[in-house]
């Protein structure tokens, strides 16, 4: 079939350990453009460190690299970290070093990070053009 998500990604599939789910909905937003925003919360304690922040994020791009790798080359993947105070959509590449760096540095920032009580992502998968 063509533009179609032909594999189904469940909750579980989300998991990150030492973390839990605060929220997690889907949203069809077109024909085109499926939305996921998923709450990651820490599993035994109010706050995330800095370090487990991190964890978080590098953990999140490995899940969706696994996720890309299963999906049609017409279907992107793209991610929004509401949590950082990052205002742009990340597209998923073999390599995201860069935009990893700059979430690891927003993590950093004393005067944006004192407590993490909540990592809050936007996953988009978008058909891009017709196969």
């Amino acid at each position: 079939m063509k533009n179609t998500i032909s594999r189904s990604f469940e909750l579980k599939d989300y998991a990150i350990q030492g973390t839990k789910f605060g929220d997690y909905w889907l949203k069809l937003e077109n024909h085109k453009k499926l939305k996921t925003e998923i709450s990651y919360i820490p599993k035994d304690s109010d706050f995330f460190t800095k370090e487990q922040a991190k964890n978080v994020v590098n953990n999140l791009f490995e899940i969706l690299k696994s996720f890309k790798e299963q999906l049609p080359e017409n279907i992107e993947v793209d991610i929004l970290f509401k949590s950082f105070d990052v205002c742009k959509t990340i597209t998923l590449s073999n390599d995201n070093t860069s935009d990893k760096k700059d979430l690891y540095a927003k993590i950093e920032d004393e005067n944006n990070m004192n407590n993490i009580d909540e990592i809050l992502v936007s996953v988009y998968f978008i058909v891009k053009y017709d196969l």
